[in-house]
């Protein structure tokens, strides 16, 4: 998923099953969330005034008890920035930058 810096995000991760998962949301290495929280619980992952630090692997995992492991499911957040340059004297009009 590509966002733009400073754009807003919605990540929406739906599950199914007997009884009903429960769903939250992680960032990969155990990073904060752009909340400041380690765990979001519900289906939906909002992020606002995104910055190029949000960028990374996310992932909603269910569980609902019956299952030993629960389900999981990864979203690699891509944010476009303008890349910051020091000295020269130049000027950069406009460059997007793609990072992964």
């Amino acid at each position: 998923m590509t966002v733009e810096e400073n754009g807003s995000v919605e990540i929406n991760c739906q599950a199914q099953g007997v009884p009903l998962p429960s769903v939250s949301w992680r960032r990969e290495g155990n990073a904060f969330l752009p909340n400041g929280d380690m765990i979001l619980h519900g289906n939906v992952l909002k992020i606002h005034q995104v910055r190029k630090e949000d960028r990374g692997i996310y992932y909603c995992f269910a569980e609902n008890g019956v299952e030993s492991k629960p389900e999981r499911k990864d979203v690699e957040v891509v944010v476009e920035f303008a890349p910051e340059i020091q000295g020269g004297g130049g000027q950069v009009k406009k460059f997007i930058y793609k990072s992964k």
